[in-house]
């Protein structure tokens, strides 16, 4: 099975600098080498850390990348940063000044995909804007790297045809983050527990980001009607 993960994290710069964003890329791609987030090869899952690059080189990167994603069987895209709601669409802030849609990322997956957004999605009054398209050590030896990616291989081929869209918060909320941990939505996803698919790790993370930020931030799954695996145990 052709499998295939990018991971954004865009922590900005100056006053807006988000330090959780580039320990939420490592720890999401921690857990998917783990066994029980499905053994993940190295070389199917890509990170980009967007600080320091310029809009050109996000813009390029991200396109190429993204491109890589049409012929997998199952892909993951996951964005950590600033966004906001711009025109109705979440919008997320690739730098200062390069901005991408969610449905703009849906265009490059194939049948079968899961999507995870953590940032804000405050509603803008912008009515104009340019939109740019464009081993780890495993802890667990219950199971093999080979079985891991059986059974993970073997639920994806169970599921329905659709995309798994996830979303750390609301319309018009942010979304907040710890600068050791990371994201709520992201570090509650990666430790939802065990031997659980995609959306229900969110339902659960959904119940931990609520409880940390009194109901300020609510998780949102705006999926078709599939789902995944992610935490195998």
């Amino acid at each position: 099975m052709n499998r295939k993960c990018i991971i954004i994290a865009a922590p900005s710069e100056g006053k807006d600098f988000l330090p959780g964003t580039l320990v939420d890329l490592k720890n999401y791609k921690n857990h998917l080498k783990s066994i029980k987030g499905g053994a993940w090869y190295e070389d199917e899952i890509i990170s980009i850390n967007t600080q320091g690059m310029s809009d050109d080189e996000i813009n390029k990167t991200i396109t190429y990348r993204l491109n890589q994603l049409r012929e997998a069987d199952y892909a993951m895209f996951a964005f950590t940063g600033h966004g906001c709601m711009l025109n109705n669409k979440t919008t997320l802030y690739l730098s200062n000044s390069l901005i991408a849609t969610d449905s703009c990322i849906e265009l490059y997956l194939p049948s079968k995909a899961s999507m995870l957004f953590d940032c804000c999605r405050e509603i803008q009054s912008i009515t104009e804007a340019r939109l740019e398209k464009f081993s780890a050590t495993f802890d667990h030896r219950e199971i093999s790297v080979s079985e891991a990616r059986r059974i993970f291989e073997d639920k994806i081929g169970k599921a329905n045809k659709g995309h798994v869209k996830l979303y750390g918060c609301k319309e018009n909320e942010c979304c907040n983050e710890d600068s050791i941990l990371g994201g709520f939505y992201s570090s509650s996803l990666l430790q939802a527990g065990r031997a659980c698919s995609i959306r229900v790790a969110h339902n659960i993370a959904t119940i931990e980001v609520q409880r940390r930020t009194n109901r300020r931030q609510n998780p949102q799954d705006r999926s078709d009607k599939t789902d995944f695996p992610f935490i195998l145990y």
